[in-house]
């Protein structure tokens, strides 16, 4: 038995016999075109397959950035900054002195998981610190969550997956 990339090709009688992962197709001695054919159109497959798994990453990607800046206007956050300050315009210290917070912070807070994976892949920084000095850890409320965050953000920069919103 003869084998050439994923076909096989096995001599019965006089006639070859090329099988592959679809279906056998039966030849007679020497008649390579077929297969070159049939080697062709599966290669035109998998290029079409590889397109469709492209078009559902990149729509799957559209998808999460549309969340991502929803959840940042509706908290009004500058919706192509995941570091940027801002969100309730609360006061303290007698009306004198502007609070803010910061996207990461608002997302541990509400415990939105999903939020905060999709804000450390666009690389907010979980060591910002807010108007009172809370970094996101401190809105964080297990020590699992904690080591969870902080793997995914030293992940995500040590890989230089951080993607952009603009």
């Amino acid at each position: 038995m003869a084998t050439t990339e994923s076909f096989e090709f096995e001599y019965v009688g006089g006639r070859c016999k090329l099988t592959s992962d679809l279906e056998p197709i039966s030849l007679l001695k020497g008649d390579i075109v077929v297969a070159e054919t049939y080697k062709r159109m599966k290669q035109q497959r998998k290029q079409h397959m590889e397109e469709a798994r492209e078009l559902q990453k990149r729509k799957k990607r559209a998808k999460e950035r549309q969340l991502l800046t929803d959840f940042l206007e509706k908290h009004g956050f500058d919706s192509s900054d995941v570091n940027a300050t801002g969100g309730s315009k609360k006061t303290k210290c007698f009306g004198l002195i502007p609070s803010f917070q910061r996207p990461l912070h608002q997302a541990c807070k509400e415990k939105n998981v999903e939020v905060i994976f999709l804000l450390l892949q666009y690389g907010a920084d979980p060591m910002c610190k807010d108007s009172r000095g809370y970094t996101a850890y401190d809105h964080v409320e297990s020590f699992a969550e904690r080591k969870r965050m902080n793997m995914l953000h030293e992940t995500f920069r040590a890989r230089g997956d951080l993607l952009s919103l603009v």
